[in-house]
């Protein structure tokens, strides 16, 4: 967990001083690139996207679902897993039924729920790896956060 706070951390300061820029920032270093459009960050550690760069990773489980009709706002690796933000126009009941109905499919077991009306936040177990999901719906858009984890047991 110290990698995913220090990879956000590091990419939350990268945009403060992000400005218009187009290319990649001429001081910055190695594996940082700063654009108008978002940051990335990749190192032997993990990668991180956040903004218009950000893209599903290749390595990211097959068996979970990746809402068809979402924005990717923010795509993170690193070695114990994966984790994604989303945005969609489509409210979030339709978009926890989607995913119950995916997850269910693919032999995910629901482990719990809470639903508070505005958000729910379901999950899973597969294996040696869980899922916290988190759905959110906000006056724009409705919002996943999807963590998909390696567990020790």
């Amino acid at each position: 967990m110290r990698i995913i706070a220090s990879f956000a951390v590091l990419c939350l300061v990268a945009m403060a001083g992000c400005g218009k820029r187009d290319k990649k920032v001429p001081d910055s270093k190695p594996g940082i690139n700063i654009t108008e459009d978002g940051v990335s960050v990749k190192s032997e550690a993990g990668s991180f996207a956040i903004g218009k760069g950000a893209k599903v990773p290749a390595s990211f489980p097959k068996d979970v679902l990746v809402y068809k009709k979402a924005e990717i706002l923010m795509a993170m690796e690193v070695a114990s897993g994966h984790q994604l933000q989303l945005k969609t126009p489509d409210d979030k009941n339709t978009v926890t039924a989607a995913y119950l109905k995916a997850l269910a499919a693919a032999k995910w077991a629901k482990q719990n729920t809470v639903d508070t009306g505005q958000q729910v936040v379901v999950n899973f177990t597969k294996d040696k790896r869980r899922i916290a999901l988190s759905i959110s719906q906000q006056p724009d858009a409705t919002y996943v956060m999807l963590v998909v984890m390696k567990t020790g047991a």
